[in-house]
């Protein structure tokens, strides 16, 4: 036999592990597996997995376990018309962004992939000189003024995401069906520091429409003092949601279904479903809903961050065939 050696070992059993993890997390989205999902819950509970405010999660009970017949009603939301623009960069292009483009980026009504150059053949557009991680707040700033200036009359609704964002266009359309976009409102994964009234993880991703985003463009960013200017070196996120309470724009905090499970997720599934509080305990201090266990995997989930590469094909492959929804 041969010896793999320990850090072979070590690698082997950390890649099943997170493999596991993400088979197991949608698996649960299944609503037919409810005693199932209690029986592993209770055992990660008894292993002192959880911290006490997750242990008194319980399963939910009831849930549809088939989809419900078509009819006027049920797709009227297949009328919501979204914008969805990809933040990127050259060197991500091949690696990661392609992903989004062969599988949820196709699905909105208009797309677009924002990269620190115009390439005509992926395509990706140029909106700013500035470049870098650093420097997402300027790509952000300008996109949100194209849209303005060039889709106000296309399109409902205007989401945000990253090149690592999987979106479920299809929740999104049902959870915005039921929104105004004439409401000075906006929509994403609520965090609550640094900004009076929330800012919204950038990661997860954010959506407006009309109304915010009229605001935020002939208010905000026409007051630099008050909504930093292209340029500046900030959190992209925490500027957006200053710039957003400077117009009067207002976070909802009701972005979670009929049992408070969150929409919009700033992790990946298996993360989301075992949260390792000792190294992101900001997240649950910073957060207003449900983490962990069966919060993680809302089957109306609208959002997941940090998703890599292939493994996007394969989350969208899980949702376009095996989950159900009751937004409808």
């Amino acid at each position: 036999m041969v010896d793999l050696g320990g850090r072979s070992r070590k690698f082997i059993f950390v890649g099943l592990i997170v493999m596991n993890g993400i088979l197991f997390s949608f698996y649960l989205i299944s609503t037919n597996e409810n005693r199932l999902r209690s029986d592993y819950s209770s055992s990660l509970i008894s292993k002192n997995y959880f911290s006490p405010q997750l242990s008194e999660i319980r399963p939910v009970q009831g849930q549809r376990a088939y989809m419900k017949s078509p009819s006027a009603e049920d797709e009227s939301w297949r009328k919501v018309k979204v914008l969805c623009f990809v933040l990127t960069h050259p060197k991500a292009l091949e690696k990661q962004t392609k992903y989004v483009k062969m599988s949820w980026g196709q699905r909105c009504d208009v797309t677009l992939y924002i990269s620190d150059e115009n390439n005509t053949s992926f395509p990706t557009i140029k909106v700013t000189k500035y470049k870098g991680y650093r420097m997402l707040w300027s790509k952000t700033r300008n996109t949100f003024k194209l849209a303005y200036e060039k889709f106000f009359d296309q399109v409902d609704w205007f989401l945000k995401t990253d090149d690592d964002t999987y979106v479920n266009v299809d929740n999104l359309r049902r959870f915005l069906a039921k929104k105004d976009t004439n409401s000075p409102m906006f929509y994403g994964k609520f965090f609550s520091p640094f900004v009076k009234g929330g800012y919204a993880s950038g990661g997860a991703g954010y959506v407006m429409g009309k109304a915010a985003l009229t605001l935020l463009n002939e208010k905000a960013f026409k007051n630099t003092s008050a909504c930093a200017d292209e340029g500046v070196d900030t959190a992209e996120d925490v500027g957006m949601g200053k710039c957003m309470s400077y117009a009067g724009v207002t976070l909802a905090r009701d972005a979670y279904d009929s049992q408070k499970r969150e929409l919009f997720h700033s992790f990946p599934p298996e993360r989301e479903y075992i949260i390792p509080w000792k190294k992101i305990g900001f997240y649950r201090q910073f957060s207003i809903n449900r983490l962990g266990g069966d919060a993680c995997c809302s089957q109306d989930v609208i959002s997941y961050h940090y998703v890599k590469g292939p493994t996007m094909l394969f989350v969208d492959y899980l949702f376009q065939n095996f989950t159900k929804t009751s937004l409808e």
